[in-house]
């Protein structure tokens, strides 16, 4: 659990591999622990999202070898 330190909307293709994903959010979650980790709210209009969001950990398998956590909004 933790709450969005701070975030951004990117609208522009900085890598190719994200051309299908633009415009996509990037934040900053504070860990109820302390800790600060980047990631992405899923689940959540980018409009929607709020400093002090309280937002809850989910994790994204991408495939067998891979698992990305991002977060959803609690």
């Amino acid at each position: 659990n933790g709450e969005i330190y701070t975030f951004g909307i990117m609208h522009q293709v900085l890598h190719p591999g994200f051309k299908d994903e633009v415009p996509y959010n990037v934040v900053q979650v504070e860990l109820a622990e302390g800790p600060r980790i980047m990631s992405n709210i899923v689940g959540t209009p980018n409009d929607q999202i709020k400093v002090g969001m309280k937002v809850q950990v989910y994790f994204d398998k991408l495939s067998d070898e891979v698992t990305v956590p991002k977060f959803k909004a609690v």
